[in-house]
């Protein structure tokens, strides 16, 4: 019998059918515009296709992953720094008490306030030793 102009041949729609799925399947970074082209249908009948079959007709987006400003690896859920020694090494930073010279861990960005409004330098790791330094001269 022979195919009337204008019908859908049906061979031709099963194949598309196939290979609009397939693409779908094996590449999920491909939009539907690209679907289209490379099968040779527009982007509204690969859109029908895909809602019939019940597939995703959005396309995943890469997403650029962010890395630890320490030590230069990806990092979790796109955190600024890697969690544990990373933060600690991003965030704080050692001084010495002026008085009893024992380590004192400080924040680098109250560190910087400090100077920056021009408060006291010195560093003291209790009030009693801030006292000393007072009585001393230290301050």
């Amino acid at each position: 019998m022979p195919i009337l102009e204008g019908t859908i041949d049906i061979t031709q729609k099963g194949e598309t059918y196939r290979e609009v799925c397939k693409l779908r399947r094996n590449n999920v970074f491909l939009t539907m515009e690209a679907i289209g082209k490379e099968v040779g249908v527009s982007r509204q009948r690969v859109r029908a296709i895909l809602l019939k079959e019940k597939l995703p007709t959005k396309s995943v987006t890469k997403r650029t992953a962010v890395y630890c400003k320490v030590c230069e690896s990806p990092t979790p859920n796109g955190q600024v720094v890697c969690p544990g020694k990373c933060r600690e090494d991003h965030y704080y930073t050692y001084v010495e008490c002026r008085a009893c010279n024992r380590k004192i861990r400080y924040l680098k960005s109250y560190m910087k306030t400090r100077i920056k409004f021009g408060m006291n330098r010195y560093f003291y790791c209790s009030r009693e030793c801030f006292y000393m330094g007072r009585r001393d001269g230290i301050s």
